[in-house]
């Protein structure tokens, strides 16, 4: 027997972020100032935390709370345990850091619209950026993606990873740090479906136009024509999931395995 919406929903849920479903507005308090002493440089890569019943005395909270809050910073990166007693501070990857941030939209109910509108803000700054510092060897891993991209089956998986490479070699032209981290963790939501398997071989075809155009523009420094060629690329991605069947309207937990 299926299992209904609303119990497929709460699994997943629960499944997206088991330490913060469960933690309480406490250990995250006790997490942040953790992590507040990690960013400062307070507690340095490498060092050892006190014990459980010390920060929890420092904290003035239960162990309970404590162990929450640990594995709040875990999961995010920020800490690691050494051994069964013993955890250490680190230094979260950019994916871990990408996960946390689409937990975070995921808690506050963010919907496939609201992504699809952050990605829209962030795309003139990108891309503008982009064509600034495109070297030519840039552009020719661009074209090398594009030829790649084109082998490929029209609409299958193989197809859909060359538009996913293709939008993260645009982000990383912008040799711009800020505007990479808050780009990632919103491209990852934007495309919950890898394998789109269209039909409507035009909308394909116009889409790999518009590809193209991007690069000559990128070529040319024509930074108003590539931010156009973009804006119109993400209405052809749209197109491409409302075909699909992807609802806006629904929040990204509900369509996107967040682990």
């Amino acid at each position: 027997m299926n299992a209904s919406p609303k119990k497929k929903q709460r699994r997943a849920s629960a499944r997206l972020e088991p330490p913060l479903a469960i933690a309480g507005s406490k250990a995250n308090e006790v997490a942040a100032d953790i992590r507040r002493r990690i960013l400062s440089g307070e507690l340095a890569q490498g060092q050892r935390l006190p014990s459980e019943d010390a920060l929890a005395n420092e904290a003035k909270v239960s162990r309970t709370t404590i162990r929450d809050a640990l594995r709040i910073l875990q999961l995010a990166g920020f800490v690691r345990r050494a051994s069964l007693r013993i955890i250490v501070v680190s230094q979260p990857t950019d994916e871990e850091l990408h996960r946390e941030v689409r937990r975070a939209l995921v808690r506050h109910g963010t919907t496939l619209q609201d992504v699809h509108e952050a990605i829209l803000a962030l795309a003139p700054a990108i891309i503008a950026a982009a064509t600034e510092r495109a070297t030519a060897q840039d552009l020719k891993e661009l074209r090398d993606i594009l030829k790649e991209q084109e082998k490929s089956r029209i609409g299958s998986a193989e197809f859909s990873r060359g538009l996913t490479k293709f939008d993260e070699k645009i982000e990383l032209m912008s040799r711009n740090p800020a505007l990479l981290i808050l780009r990632g963790p919103l491209r990852q939501l934007a495309f919950p479906i890898n394998d789109f398997d269209s039909e409507d071989d035009e909308l394909i075809n116009r889409i790999i136009k518009r590809q193209h155009r991007m690069v000559d523009d990128i070529e040319a420094k024509d930074v108003v024509s590539a931010s156009h060629m973009m804006t119109m690329l993400s209405a052809d991605f749209r197109e491409v999931m409302r075909k699909a069947g992807v609802d806006f309207t629904k929040d990204v937990g509900s369509l996107t395995d967040i682990a």
